[in-house]
């Protein structure tokens, strides 16, 4: 995942990198620690992210970022199964209603939907 936040006399890139088949143990931190980068120098807040699962898209999850009057703000869809093996099983995923910290919400997605396969890289 690439990332280029933009402030005011500054800009930042930030490329992580997960691995597909353990991404539900890594992304919550991760995206913890993404969302509290500040370009103006003040200290930010907790960030709430969220999971969100919804029941026509049962292959992947999305991550929101919730903004401080509680607007979502679309971060990443992550696969339910990568090549043939499922990473979270949904319907319990849904029961628990967390993944690791972060809050679950059913409702539907807003990114577009995953590719998982070979990367193509370009000269």
């Amino acid at each position: 995942m690439v990332w280029v936040m933009q402030g005011a006399q500054s800009a930042v890139e930030i490329v992580v990198g997960l691995i597909l088949y353990r991404w539900m143990e890594f992304v919550a931190p991760c995206l913890d620690f993404v969302a509290r980068i500040s370009l103006d120098g003040a200290t930010q807040s907790a960030p709430q992210l969220r999971a969100v699962v919804d029941h026509n898209r049962k292959d992947q999850i999305e991550y929101q970022l919730m903004s401080p009057n509680q607007q979502p703000i679309a971060l990443t869809s992550l696969p339910t199964s990568v090549g043939g093996t499922t990473i979270i099983h949904v319907d319990t995923l849904i029961q628990t209603g967390d993944i690791n910290g972060t809050g679950i919400a059913v409702g539907t997605h807003s990114t577009a939907a995953v590719r998982t396969g070979k990367a193509v890289s370009t000269p």
